[in-house]
C-alpha cells in the first residue's frame, strides 16, 4: 500500500522509496527516511494538499503527489 492509504495515527514501516526522484530521495534521507524506518501519519491535509509524518521523533510535511510513491506496510 502506499503511504496516502494510510489513516492519521497509524504506524508504517518503509518497504521501498524507488519511485522517488533522486534528489529527494536523499533529502528525505537526511531526515531518517529509509527502507525499514517507522513512520506516523500525523495530519493531512484537505484537497490533496501536504501530509504530516513523525520519523525518528523528527515532523516532515511532504507533497501528497510524493506520499502517492512511499510504498509502506503496518508496522
Amino acid at each position: 500500500m502506499s503511504l496516502v492509504d494510510v489513516k492519521i495515527g497509524q504506524k508504517v514501516l518503509i518497504i521501498n522509496l524507488e519511485a522517488l526522484d533522486k534528489l529527494l530521495q536523499r533529502r528525505l534521507a537526511a531526515f531518517g527516511f529509509a527502507k525499514g524506518s517507522e513512520l506516523q501519519i500525523k495530519q493531512k491535509a484537505m484537497l490533496k494538499g501536504p501530509y504530516t509524518l513523525v520519523c525518528r521523533g523528527q515532523l516532515v510535511s511532504i507533497r501528497h503527489c510524493d506520499a502517492k510513491m512511499i510504498k509502506v506496510e503496518l508496522a
